[in-house]
């Protein structure tokens, strides 16, 4: 199923919306701004408007595995997964309870669906290109994918309890 649609299946309330989203915008800002691709693609994933009161960030913790997937997907999204962007996602995981080693095996997971879904485009160039599949919402560029094949298909993947 796709991010976007579990995201929607998950019915979190407005406020803890907003707290999704302003922790993936401030995910994107981590290298000093966002690029076009993260900032679409957190809009796409939950659009909601920002100007309201929202939750504090442990309202996540039942939304936690959703959450910290869908920041993968931001961190990726402009072909880099840096070394910020990684201390950041493992720091929200912390907050919200989640184990290293839980982290490490959603970040597998998600590594290799994202590797899965660029494979199956024969159409995407290497470089800083942005992939829309069946959904609006599932944005990524593929060239940090492709470099990295070899080192995501090698992960093992197990699954979350």
């Amino acid at each position: 199923m796709r991010l976007s649609t579990r995201i929607a299946h998950a019915n979190m309330p407005a406020p803890v919306g907003q707290v999704f989203v302003k922790s993936l915008r401030m995910l994107a800002d981590v290298g000093g701004s966002s690029s076009p691709e993260q900032s679409m693609l957190i809009d796409c994933l939950l659009p909601i408007d920002l100007s309201r009161k929202s939750s504090d960030f442990d309202a996540l913790e039942p939304y936690r595995a959703l959450f910290l997937e869908a920041c993968i997907y931001v961190a990726v999204a402009d072909g880099e997964y840096c070394i910020d962007e990684a201390r950041l996602i493992s720091k929200f995981a912390h907050q919200l309870g989640l184990s290293v080693r839980r982290l490490a095996q959603l970040e597998a997971r998600t590594f290799l669906a994202l590797r899965n879904k660029a494979m199956k485009n024969p159409k995407a160039r290497p470089r800083n290109i942005a992939i829309l599949w069946d959904s609006d919402a599932e944005v990524v560029t593929t060239n940090t994918l492709a470099m990295n094949r070899d080192t995501v298909i090698t992960k093992e993947v197990t699954p979350l309890d």
